[in-house]
């Protein structure tokens, strides 16, 4: 019968730190939905996605625009290290 009363002790204090456990994580997640509240104004999990997925595209397209612009430069920093444009090949500037 002892093996019995020890058993169940073992098994009530493991739900008494499952429960305690529990309470930490409620705590941890309202803390986070406040701060989710007073950062960006999200008020659930949900609008949370939304709002990453809308993120996210949005950090998709300044990466090509990145990816564009250094490819761009890259073309100037090429052309630029040829040299001067010779001033035969420059538009003239005769005012009159």
């Amino acid at each position: 019968m002892s093996d019995l009363i020890l058993s169940v002790k073992t098994k009530e204090k493991r739900i008494r730190s499952l429960q305690q456990e529990r309470a930490r994580g409620e705590g941890q997640r309202a803390q986070l939905m406040s701060r989710l509240k007073s950062e960006f104004g999200i008020n659930s999990i949900e609008e949370a996605v939304s709002e990453l997925e809308k993120l996210q595209l949005g950090v998709e397209d300044v990466e090509k625009d990145l990816s564009k612009f250094d490819k761009e430069m890259g073309t100037i920093i090429s052309n630029a290290e040829r040299g001067p444009i010779p001033s035969s090949c420059e538009g003239s500037s005769e005012g009159g």
